[in-house]
């Protein structure tokens, strides 16, 4: 088996271990996908180097979703401008009583009392919500530079991956 369908079976193995159609949770092998890997019968060079072109791949996938999450939110943002500037203007067009119909659209404004915050500090803490939020790199430092034991925190080792 020539090396590039060494990658393509190990593609289609991954690719039905990490289908769209499931929950984002449910990224894991099972022992019926692990023996389809064992079943390959490749040497360990072969199934490495195979796992690591398909964790590049996926990692590429990745990148290119992520790019394209940010295209299409910058998207998204370019078109909530446009509403808000359509919107405004078409209120500066409305008759004096702020009303306008036809056989398609029906348009009206209203004036209505809104806010914006200033100065969040400022604002008395009967009109504040307190947020508990564990803070990560406290944690961190407390357990990894000092040894700390931490209610509710459990530490643990775990194998850390580069491919290159």
């Amino acid at each position: 088996m020539k090396l590039y369908e060494l990658t393509e079976e190990f593609d289609r193995i991954f690719t039905d271990t990490f289908n769209e159609d499931v929950d984002e949770d449910v990224y894991f092998l099972n022992e019926e996908r692990k023996k389809r890997l064992d079943d390959a019968a490749l040497a360990v060079d072969q199934k490495i180097e195979a796992i690591a072109a398909v964790i590049k791949n996926k990692k590429a996938e990745k990148d290119a979703v992520a790019e394209e999450i940010r295209r299409l939110q910058a998207k998204k943002k370019r078109c909530d401008n446009a509403i808000k500037s359509l919107r405004e203007y078409v209120v500066s067009c409305l008759p004096p009583e702020r009303k306008w119909k036809n056989h398609l659209h029906s348009v009206s404004a209203r004036v209505q009392d809104s806010y914006d915050i200033i100065d969040a500090r400022l604002i008395p803490e009967e009109y504040c919500e307190i947020v508990k939020e564990p803070c990560m790199s406290a944690i961190r430092e407390g357990l990894f530079e000092y040894g700390d034991e931490i209610p509710g925190v459990r530490r643990y080792k775990k194998s850390v991956v580069t491919i290159r």
